[in-house]
């Protein structure tokens, strides 16, 4: 591949036919001095590309129109070009170039699996939070072994795509669940088929119990929020070392505030207090479990560069 650079539209016009390869030439206007092309740098621009790169190894000569019609009717321009497939340069900038597009592809890969994973753990969690089991002889809602590993996968979506993209995340996964469930509250209402039989169990199990729906929702999203600020935190003013630190600290912070509104909102002046409690104590123990768990997933993606 071969490319031309001259000083004038002029030039790079009469060139057209022989030279496509990308458009640097029409920069040339910008200086506007002689007709030779070698008093500016923009030869310097093909790097850009990654495929051209333009020396002195080669000259050639062209007759050329003139821009000036009282001068003769040709001007002879000293071109300088070389072929790209060897040049150092040109190949550094395609390598470059390449590993930065697996670098995009492997990040954007991991985002989609990341957050597909944290939508589908935030609505298991709220549909099995409907149950409340014994579990050791403590009482416990039934989300509370999935709902934590949101925590970890909410650090993931920071860690991939920044402050901003979690907070989104974060506020969408709680539209999607109030949009479940009204969804579920409307398909329980609607009469079932006498054939079917199981229309009663269907309205018992995933009806709603918009209390426990609404301090799930609230839970999740001021609880997350702040791990939000909590992760962002560390890693702009604390350090970026010790990913597995600043997983650890945020969900400190956040988990027993998740606790607290959850378990007030949803069974607080319903149940006895000390069942309250029990849940409280439980989910607590477990969460934390869980986040000591989940803590080496923070290692699946690489660590971006941060700004404040």
């Amino acid at each position: 591949m071969t490319h031309f650079s001259f000083c004038h539209r002029a030039y790079s016009e009469s060139l057209s036919a022989l030279c496509d390869l990308c458009d640097l030439c029409d920069l040339c206007d910008l200086c506007d001095l002689c007709d030779l092309c070698d008093l500016c740098d923009l030869c310097d621009l093909c790097d850009l590309c990654g495929s051209i790169y333009l020396s002195i190894n080669h000259v050639a000569r062209y007759r050329l129109p003139t821009i000036d019609r009282h001068q003769p009717t040709g001007v002879y321009c000293i071109v300088t070009f070389t072929q790209a497939t060897n040049s150092p340069r040109s190949d550094h900038a395609h390598h470059e170039q390449t590993e930065q597009q697996k670098t995009i592809q492997t990040i954007a890969t991991a985002a989609i699996l990341v957050i597909a994973a944290y939508i589908a753990a935030q609505m298991l969690a709220d549909v099995a939070s409907l149950k409340i089991g014994l579990v050791g002889g403590w009482s416990v809602d039934m989300g509370t072994f999935i709902y934590p590993i949101t925590f970890t996968l909410r650090d993931l979506v920071h860690k991939l795509l920044g402050k901003r993209s979690a907070q989104l995340l974060i506020v969408t996964a709680g539209v999607i669940n109030l949009i479940m469930a009204g969804y579920l509250m409307w398909a329980a209402s609607v009469p079932s088929d006498p054939t079917w039989g199981l229309g009663e169990a269907f309205s018992a199990i995933l009806a709603p119990v918009w209390r426990i729906v609404l301090a799930s929702i609230a839970a999740e999203v001021v609880s997350e929020l702040i791990d939000t600020e909590v992760y962002h935190w560390f890693v702009t003013k604390v350090t970026r070392r010790f990913q597995w630190l600043r997983v650890l600290l945020s969900n400190s912070v956040s988990v027993p505030v998740d606790n607290v509104i959850f378990a007030v909102g949803a069974f607080g002046w319903v149940l006895s207090w000390s069942v309250v409690w029990q849940i409280f104590l439980f989910n607590l123990v477990i969460k934390y479990g869980v986040t000591l768990v989940s803590l080496p997933f923070i290692y699946l993606s690489p660590d971006p560069e941060w700004d404040e």
